[in-house]
């Protein structure tokens, strides 16, 4: 009796490994068939590109959105004519290094610009002084006198 029951064990259990044998074959074999490496040549690029460009006569900045293929600004600076203007990069700026915000990547060169730089802090200097004397009030002579 103890032999039928294992008989009928070993009948149900051969064919239950034989398909849990060939199961794992057929995954093993079909992971190794369809997974294969790809090779291949690619741009990684960033999300902003910003532009600076020299041109006679001006300076273009163009802020150039990747994602969206737009262009989320452009600044153009005319020089005046008979003025001598130029850009000058600094060195220690170059291609692949990280600017941040308010880091100083050139300087806009011109003597219009510089006169009316000086123009404006002479203003400034105006607008102070006068402020200040508006701030003392009237002096003691004449408040006296009146």
């Amino acid at each position: 009796m103890n032999r039928k029951i294992n008989k009928r064990i070993f009948k149900k259990f051969v064919p239950v490994a034989l398909f849990a044998f060939m199961l794992l074959v057929f995954f093993i074999v079909g992971i190794s068939m369809f997974t294969k490496s790809v090779n291949s040549y690619g741009k990684i690029l960033s999300s902003k590109d910003w532009i600076i460009l020299r041109s006679s006569g001006l300076i273009e900045n163009i802020l150039v959105d990747n994602l969206n293929g737009t262009k989320s600004s452009c600044y153009i600076t005319v020089f005046e004519r008979g003025d001598a203007g130029k850009f000058l990069l600094l060195p220690s700026v170059s291609t692949g290094k990280t600017i941040k915000t308010s880091d100083t990547i050139g300087i806009v060169c011109s003597k219009n610009l510089e006169q009316k730089i000086s123009n404006l802090k002479g203003q400034i200097e105006i607008a102070k002084s006068e402020l200040k004397v508006n701030q003392t009030g009237e002096k003691e002579s004449v408040v006296v006198e009146a």
